[in-house]
Formats: C-alpha cells, structure tokens, sequence
C-alpha cells in the first residue's frame, strides 16, 4: 500500500493575527480549516482527504516557468527537463514571493527516472515552452493569464500575443484509462470562483479565485463532486496530473503521494504571495 504522507510542519493559532488573507463569507466550505494565509493566497485543509491552496487573482499570481531544459531532445523533437522531487523546486525556483507549489504539467514519466519531456502545452512569460499536443484526442481545457493579469478558463488551446501564461489540462472527468473514473488515487484540480457571478461556460468570464485542490485517494466523482461544495461547477474545473506524481508544499506544509517512491517530477506551478 502507498505510503500517504502530509505533513504538517507548522500549526498555526487558530486567532492568526498576523494574517491579512480575506474572502467573502461562504466562499470557503464550512468543513475546511485555514492553516496558513499571505495577502494573496492561502491554504486550507479537510482533515487529511483534501488540501486547498485558494489564490485571489487580483493580488496574486502563478508562476509557470519552473523547469530546467537539458539542451536535448526525444525522438519526437519535444524538449527534455530534469526531474526532481517537488520539494527540490521549491529549493530551485521559490523565493520570498512564494506562497505555495503544487506539481505542474503532464509528462512522460517512464521516458527515464533523470529526465522527461512535457506532453501538453505550457506558456510562461509569453514564451511557449511547448506547444505539443498527443494524438490521443482528449477534451482539454486552458488556464490562460493574460498580460493585463486576468484569469480564464476555456476549453481547447490556443496562444496569442496576449497570452501571457497559460497551462493545459483536461476537462473534470476526462479519463485516460478504463478503471480510472472509480480507482482512488491522488489528484490534483484546478478550479476557478467567476468573477462578479459571470458565467463560466462563457469564454470571457474571468477568474476573481484559483483553487488548487489536492485529493488524496479519492476517485474522479469525488472531487467534482467536492468542487460542488465550493460552488465551482463544471466548465470552471481543470484536471491536472496526479497519482504518484500528485504533490503540494508552502513554507509549513508538504503533501507527497508517495514519499518512499516520491516521483520527480520536470515542472511544477508556482502560487505567489502577491502580483
């Protein structure tokens, strides 16, 4: 059996005085507890099923650009990154704007145990890291940042000059393998709280909240069904990479999938204290 591993290195006072982290009343579950807040994000935990790093867009931002090219590539051209534990990025690329981290994009995880190439798109600071897309015809949805710092979500990709970052992943309950929907295993979602209620099956609708949600051991119905509880529907859910490669830190707490194997991992997304 997997080893489940979260640990929570800092327990904060239950007052935090300190804390200047505020959202509108109802937004947060009532069965969620904050652990750890900045001005611009904060994490929240459900006892040990589910742990939520909640961003406000309008003070904080995601950083995409956490990887280390080795100057080779696979036999499909794509670029190869080294791998490392996630608690490695986080000594690599974090610094005192940092909130929290969370594991980043799909990749070939049995292309070797040192490096890997990234299989689906990935934009930081307007410059495409990769474009490629496999041929295995899966409902993909976009995390878009544009220059002005706005927030989208959309189905599909596309990248242009006003594209200042931008991450892919799938739609809610796309699955990539036949037992998928009902195998419990670790995962990582993205939601979004519309900004101003706007609708998020429109296009334009931007983003006021980002949640990156990690389950731990639960099945695809579970989590959408958990996204329920925060009031974040369908069109607004991103699924990212998980099982074994599933993984979260801030600068108190640590979630690893599996911390004997703890998969290593080319790319991780980066969650700011402030813009």
């Amino acid at each position: 059996m997997k080893s489940k591993i979260a640990i929570l290195s800092l327990i904060l006072s239950a007052s935090y005085p300190a804390m200047s982290w505020d959202i509108p009343f109802g937004t947060i579950p009532l069965d969620y507890s904050l652990s750890e807040a900045s001005n611009g994000a904060a994490l929240y935990k459900k006892g040990r099923d589910y742990y939520a790093i909640v961003m406000d867009t309008d003070k904080s931002d995601i950083e995409l650009g956490n990887l280390d090219y080795t100057g080779n590539v696979d036999s499909n051209g794509l670029g190869l990154y080294t791998k490392m534990k996630l608690g490695e990025h986080w000594d690599k690329y974090s610094d005192y704007s940092y909130f929290g981290m969370v594991n980043g994009q799909f990749f070939s995880h049995k292309y070797s145990f040192t490096v890997a190439p990234i299989t689906y798109p990935v934009v930081s600071d307007g410059i495409p890291i990769t474009t490629y897309i496999d041929n295995k015809k899966r409902d993909i949805k976009t995390l878009t940042k544009t220059w002005g710092g706005s927030y989208y979500i959309s189905s599909g990709f596309s990248y242009g000059q006003n594209v200042d970052s931008a991450i892919v992943g799938f739609h809610k309950d796309e699955y990539l393998t036949e037992d998928d929907k009902t195998n419990k295993v670790d995962r990582l979602y993205i939601g979004g709280v519309p900004r101003n209620g706007c609708n998020p099956d429109n296009q334009t609708c931007q983003f006021k909240y980002l949640i990156f949600l990690i389950a731990n051991n639960k099945s695809i119905p579970q989590v959408i069904s958990e996204f329920d509880s925060w009031g974040v529907k369908g069109s607004a859910i991103i699924r990212m990479d998980g099982g074994d490669s599933a993984q979260m830190k801030t600068s108190t707490f640590e979630f690893d999938s599996d911390l004997i194997r703890s998969r290593k991992i080319p790319h991780s997304i980066g969650i700011k204290k402030y813009k």
